[in-house]
C-alpha cells in the first residue's frame, strides 16, 4: 500500500514538472521501484527434449492467479509512474489519432443470395452492427456499378454493442458468422472474456430468438450443411489449439454432436471453411510447413470426410472445387513458389499442370468462380492479379493455361499492396479487389472478370486535411552486398522533399522467409 502511495505521489508531482529537465527526470525515474517477476525453474518434456522455463509460473489460461495478477498490476502502476509526464502528450495523441477516423462508417456491401450484406459502425460506439436489405426485385445481375436499394428495409443480424451491453459484458469480440444457406438463421460465436475461446450460437432472423443452447468452448470457427440444420464447428484442447471436427444438428443436444475429425499430431491446428461453390465442407490441418485437406460433401453432411492428397512432410497445398474438379496449390521443395494444379474430385492423384513453377514468380494463391480463375502472385515482389477465363458447363483445362490469355488488372502506382477474391454467388463475374499504397488509403475495387470493368467502390476516409495528391510514391532498387536487388518503396511530399539526399528519411524494413513488407 505504502508503494502503491509512493508511486501516486510521484505521478501526481510529475505532471507538474517540466519534462525538458532531463536531470530533475533522471533522478525521478531512479526513484521508483521497478517490478521483476521472479525465477521459478519448472522442467518441461516435449518430443524427448527437456527444457527449462524460469517464468512459466507466469502463464495463468483461467486469468484467476493472483499472483500472476498482483504482478501485472505492479508492471503497470510502473508504466503510468514512468510515463506520468507524458500524459497530456498521450492524450493529445489519442485525440488527433481518433480524430483522423470515421467512426460513423459502413462497410462495402456483398451481393449473395438474394442480399446485401454489411457492417456499420456508429460514431460512439465501440462494435460491429451487422446488418442486410434485400436486392430489388427489379435488379439486374452482379456488376461493379451495384447499388443497395435503400428503399428496402434494413434488417440488424446482429449488433454486438447491444450483446455486450445487456450481457454487461467487460469483453465482446464475435468470431466465425454465417448465415445458412436458405438465409434464414444465424450462426455466430462470441468470446465475452478474452481467452479466444468462443460460445456458439444460432438465431432465427426472422423473430430474433435463439433457437438453441450455446456450444462453448468452441474456436470460433463454424459452416453450413446445405441442409439448413446441420452445422460443423471446432473446438480447443488445453493448449489452446483447434483440434477437433465436430458436427451439430439444430434440435439435438450438443453432447450428442459426432467427432468428425480429431488431429492427434499437437504441431498441427485444424481448420474448417466451405467452398466458394458451396459444394464442399473442407476440413485444414496444418503445421509450419506441412498441410493435409479433407472434404465432406456439403449436401451429404454426414459422410466421412476424404483426404484430397495424403499428408507428406514439407508439402502444404491449398485447394479450391468448381465442377467435378479440385483446383490444388502445391508447395514443396521442388516447387518453392507453388504451382496450380487441376484434378478430378474422384481421384486428385491425376493432376494436369495449370500454372507451373516459376522461380521468378511466387504464385500466393487463386479465386475462382463459375467462369473465371483469378490468379494472385508475385514477380519483382511486386503484388498483380489476372484473370483467366475458364471452359464453359464447368469443366476443367486440359492444358497448361496460356498465359497470354490471361487480363491482367492493372494500377497507375509503382508500388502499392493488393490482395482479393471473388465476391457474392459463384456465378458473379465480380472480383474485389482490396488495395493501398503509400498514398491512397485502403480501397474496395470492384472489378469485373467478363468486361474489364473496374469502381472504386470505397476509399477509407481519412479525416483532418489529408490529400494524397500532395505526395508521391516511388518503387526503386537497391543493391544488396551480395548483388541481390532489394525493392525499396519510398513516399514524400510533392515541392517540399529534397531528392539530392539531404532530407532525413524514416526508414523502415522487415525480411523474413515468405513475409514481405508491401507499402500501405
Amino acid at each position: 500500500r505504502q508503494r502503491r502511495q509512493k508511486r501516486a505521489l510521484l505521478r501526481a508531482v510529475a505532471t507538474t514538472v517540466s519534462s525538458h529537465i532531463p536531470s530533475m527526470e533522471t533522478e525521478r525515474l531512479a526513484t521508483l521501484d521497478e517490478p521483476f517477476a521472479p525465477k521459478e525453474a519448472k522442467q518441461l518434456s516435449t518430443h524427448g527434449d527437456i527444457r527449462v522455463d524460469e517464468f512459466y509460473w507466469l502463464r495463468d489460461d483461467s486469468r484467476k492467479s493472483k499472483k500472476v495478477l498482483e504482478h501485472l498490476r505492479a508492471e503497470n502502476e510502473y508504466t503510468q509512474a514512468v510515463l506520468a509526464g507524458t500524459s497530456k502528450l498521450q492524450e493529445a495523441l489519442y485525440q488527433e489519432m481518433r480524430g483522423r477516423i470515421k467512426e460513423d462508417d459502413e462497410s462495402v456491401p456483398e451481393r449473395l443470395h438474394g442480399f446485401f450484406y454489411y457492417t456499420r459502425n456508429v460514431e460512439g460506439l465501440q462494435y460491429k452492427i451487422h446488418c442486410r436489405r434485400r436486392v430489388s426485385p427489379s435488379a439486374g445481375a452482379p456488376t461493379e456499378s451495384d447499388k443497395v436499394d435503400q428503399t428496402q428495409p434494413e434488417e440488424v443480424l446482429l449488433d454486438e454493442n447491444r450483446r455486450k451491453e445487456e450481457g454487461k459484458h467487460t469483453f465482446y469480440m464475435v468470431g466465425a458468422m454465417e448465415t445458412s444457406p436458405d438465409q434464414t438463421l444465424l450462426a455466430f460465436a462470441e468470446d465475452t472474456v478474452g481467452g479466444e475461446r468462443f460460445v456458439l450460437r444460432i438465431k432465427d432472423l426472422a423473430s430474433g430468438a435463439e433457437i438453441m443452447e450455446g456450444i462453448k468452448d468452441t474456436s470460433g470457427d463454424v459452416e453450413w450443411a446445405n441442409d439448413n440444420k446441420t452445422i460443423f464447428y471446432t473446438v480447443k484442447d488445453s493448449l489452446d489449439r483447434p483440434y477437433k471436427v465436430l458436427r451439430h444438428e439444430i434440435g439435438q443436444p450438443a453432447s450428442s454432436d459426432a467427432v468428425v475429425y480429431e488431429e492427434k499430431d499437437e504441431s498441427f491446428y485444424v481448420g474448417i471453411g466451405k467452398s466458394r461453390s458451396e459444394k464442399c465442407i473442407f476440413i485444414q490441418a496444418g503445421s509450419a510447413v506441412t498441410s493435409e485437406t479433407m472434404f465432406i460433401p456439403a449436401d451429404a453432411p454426414h459422410m466421412p470426410p476424404v483426404v484430397v492428397l495424403p499428408r507428406k512432410q514439407d508439402v502444404e497445398y491449398s485447394v479450391s472445387h468448381r465442377g467435378e474438379h479440385f483446383y490444388i496449390t502445391i508447395r514443396d521443395a521442388a516447387r518453392t513458389n507453388s504451382e496450380l494444379v487441376v484434378a478430378p474430385m474422384a481421384s486428385p492423384q491425376q493432376q494436369t499442370v495449370l500454372l507451373p513453377h516459376d522461380p521468378k514468380v511466387k504464385l500466393e494463391g487463386v479465386s475462382l468462380s463459375q467462369h473465371f480463375m483469378a490468379v494472385f502472385d508475385r514477380e519483382g515482389g511486386l503484388q498483380r492479379a489476372r484473370v483467366f477465363t475458364l471452359p464453359k458447363d464447368g469443366a476443367a483445362p486440359t492444358a497448361p493455361l496460356d498465359a497470354r490469355t490471361a487480363t491482367q488488372v492493372d494500377f497507375d502506382e509503382p508500388a502499392y499492396s493488393l490482395g482479393g477474391s471473388g465476391t457474392g454467388d459463384f456465378d458473379s463475374p465480380l472480383l474485389r479487389l482490396g488495395y493501398t499504397s503509400l498514398t491512397t488509403p485502403s480501397s474496395v475495387i470492384d472489378y469485373n472478370m467478363g468486361t474489364g470493368a473496374r469502381m472504386t467502390k470505397k476509399e477509407q476516409p481519412v479525416l483532418g486535411g489529408f490529400d494524397k495528391t500532395l505526395y508521391t510514391t516511388e518503387r526503386l532498387w537497391a543493391t544488396s552486398h551480395d548483388g541481390t536487388k532489394v525493392p525499396v518503396s519510398i513516399v514524400y511530399r510533392k515541392g517540399v522533399a529534397k531528392l539530392d539526399g539531404s532530407a532525413p528519411l524514416l526508414l523502415d524494413g522487415y525480411g523474413s522467409p515468405e513475409i514481405s513488407k508491401d507499402p500501405h
